[in-house]
């Protein structure tokens, strides 16, 4: 189960050191790369922003649903409490 928890977090983690790597080789054979690289940079980390969160949302990585539900139960205790005061 864990596995399939960090998989999207690890494949797109990987992304950026190949990254960085084919941004330093192509630098010292032909040069600055230039804007497109450093594009191609950004769209890798919102890359694996992207993937922890389809991890979180798909495979229930960091238990975000206990954490959302006890979110939700201490806002509606809040607003029921708010409600009676002001009552």
């Amino acid at each position: 189960m864990q596995r399939l928890q960090l998989l999207w977090l690890t494949w797109a983690a990987l992304l950026l050191p190949l990254g960085l790597a084919t941004w330093a080789v192509w630098a010292i054979f032909f040069g600055a790369p230039g804007q497109i690289a450093f594009a191609l940079l950004l769209a890798m980390q919102g890359a694996v922003a992207l993937a922890v969160a389809i991890a979180v949302t798909r495979h229930g990585l960091y238990a975000i649903d206990r954490l959302v539900n006890r979110t939700l139960v201490y806002a509606t205790l809040t607003a029921a409490l708010a409600a009676v005061s002001v009552a």
